[in-house]
């Protein structure tokens, strides 16, 4: 969208440069706003005197995929570094700073999964966050038990295209926007979540909920926005976009960004490819998880004229980030209580990896083999699976911790049982090497099979072969005692075949399955078993 800008006097020009837009990589096109050189009614030779104090800056800062990291290590800065970045940028622009998430706030790390967030949300209390958008992660617990949590929060919490089935309303502690008066300039943030919500949630969690058009949502929400006064908007959403091999992007967020009217920048999240580009003049930015980084979007702003001046964004990185700053007391002391509360649980050492164990999207990695061999031991069954994207860290060389366990597998997930044929196994691995689906959800890590594939054959075509591991062929009618967890057998990850199956619940959380499967044995190191064979 084309932005008119009023003749701005000498002497502010040099302070504009400074606000050039930065992407997330040194390969990125700068972020800038194109401008016109007059507004209607006043030629360029005839700009109305103005005031130094009718421009204004606007800082917006956001996270997403928090994912419950309040301790510091090497992996995440921790809350206490995160409020302390946050604080330098609010100390230069107290009046004018805006501090927001995405959302995926509260499930994930060990601390804030066994207290249902409430660590996340007593600490963006202190920190003094303005708004939230709720992410897909906010529903895995339930909206009741989450909406506990949630509602301790000292700020708005957003969701506009979420709505109950039974109602037709949106959920009542939330709000579809927010308008929020700093520096003179009402800004409008308006929270939209995922549409995919419903593929990558277990499916009792969002039963209750119609997840609608997000794109649909914000062009009605937007003029209203701005009939009740709103001069910049800022999209603030739980939606993806993934980066390509070639430099693009794409993804729902690009799709909500092509389709929108009215928006002035929009904030990214649920995946953790970092992204800073514009399209149509917008700024769009994605920035990493776990509070690594930060998105920092500028607005400078003419009050007198009521326009944009400039737009830009860049991300800021916290974990590896050089500011000299001290993580904050307060807020490292709150975490230190939490550490101190819970610590003794998560220390038990359940064995020891002989080396660092990492992790894969589409091949078959280790973790994922000795996690689908806990859960065919916990259930007797002869084939178990579990989706890659459900297994978030890699294990570093040394003791194994239930808090480690935790931390890769924050996710409270139950196991299930039922006999599936191999016609039907044969379709869960077409669904899985799914071009459009394994690039955005990964494939499935397995026990108790061989599975052959091709991942250059046509959709449908790629699964070349399956047999037991002793070599015995699995043909369409062969039925094979099949174990899972409950969020893949209610459709997960876009598994509806498997919805249809009738599962039985075992009562066994699949986190215990996995600590006893590591108790055994003992010591793991990277090595694979040839389960996942790809060809051609």
């Amino acid at each position: 969208m084309k932005r008119n800008q009023f003749f701005v006097y000498a002497c502010f020009l040099l302070v504009l440069v400074l606000f050039t837009g930065c992407s997330a990589t040194a390969s990125k096109d700068t972020l800038s706003t194109e401008t016109s050189p007059a507004a209607e009614g006043i030629t360029e030779n005839e700009q109305p005197v103005q005031s130094e104090t009718d421009i204004v800056t606007l800082d917006i800062l956001a996270h997403s995929d928090f994912a419950g990291s309040i301790e510091s290590s090497e992996y995440y800065a921790g809350s206490a570094k995160l409020a302390a970045y946050i604080d330098s940028y609010r100390t230069k622009n107290p009046s004018g700073t805006f501090v927001l998430s995405c959302g995926d706030d509260l499930v994930g790390a060990p601390i804030s999964s066994l207290l249902k967030g409430k660590p996340v949300i007593e600490i963006m209390n202190k920190i003094g966050y303005d708004a939230m958008t709720i992410g897909n992660h906010e529903f895995d617990w339930g909206m009741e038990t989450s909406g506990e949590t949630l509602k301790m929060a000292n700020f708005p919490l957003l969701l506009a295209n979420v709505y109950e089935k039974s109602s037709g309303e949106r959920i009542n502690f939330t709000k579809p926007y927010v308008i929020i008066e700093k520096q003179g300039v009402k800004v409008g943030i308006l929270g939209l979540i995922t549409q995919e919500t419903p593929k990558i949630t277990l499916a009792t969690s969002i039963e209750p909920y119609e997840f609608r058009n997000p794109i649909e949502e914000a062009n009605e929400l937007i003029p209203i926005m701005k009939s009740e006064g709103a001069e910049i908007i800022v999209a603030l959403t739980h939606i993806p976009a993934y980066a390509q091999a070639d430099g693009s992007y794409t993804g729902e967020i690009i799709d909500f960004a092509n389709g929108v009217q009215g928006v002035d920048a929009i904030i990214a999240g649920h995946n953790f490819d970092p992204m800073c580009i514009d399209v149509d003049d917008v700024p769009v930015i994605q920035t990493t998880h776990n509070g690594s980084q930060l998105s920092h979007i500028v607005f400078t702003y003419d009050r007198a004229s009521k326009t944009i001046v400039s737009a830009t964004a860049e991300p800021i990185d916290v974990l590896t980030g050089t500011l000299d700053v001290q993580p904050d007391a307060e807020i490292a002391s709150l975490v230190a209580n939490y550490t101190t509360e819970l610590g003794t649980v998560f220390e038990e050492v359940l064995g020891t990896a002989t080396e660092e164990l990492t992790i894969g999207y589409v091949d078959e990695f280790s973790i994922g083999d000795w996690w689908t061999d806990g859960i065919r031991s916990a259930t007797g069954a002869q084939f178990a699976f579990i989706n890659s994207s459900g297994i978030f860290e890699t294990i570093p060389a040394g003791p194994i911790t239930l808090g480690k366990l935790y931390s890769v597998s924050p996710f409270e997930n139950n196991l299930v049982i039922t006999d599936m044929t191999g016609a039907q196994i044969k379709e869960l691995f077409e669904i899985s090497y799914n071009n459009t689906r394994i690039q955005e959800m990964g494939a499935l890590q397995i026990s108790g099979l061989v599975v052959t594939y091709d991942l250059s054959k046509p959709d449908g075509e790629k699964v070349v072969s399956i047999t037991l591991e002793d070599g015995t062929p699995v043909n369409d009618d062969t039925i094979v005692t099949t174990a899972t967890i409950n969020f893949l057998a209610t459709g997960g990850n876009d598994y509806t075949n498997l919805a249809a199956l009738n599962w039985d619940e075992t009562g066994i959380l699949a986190r215990d399955a996995f600590a006893a499967q590591m108790r055994k044995l003992g010591e793991i190191s990277n090595t694979t078993y040839g389960r996942l064979v790809a060809v051609g």
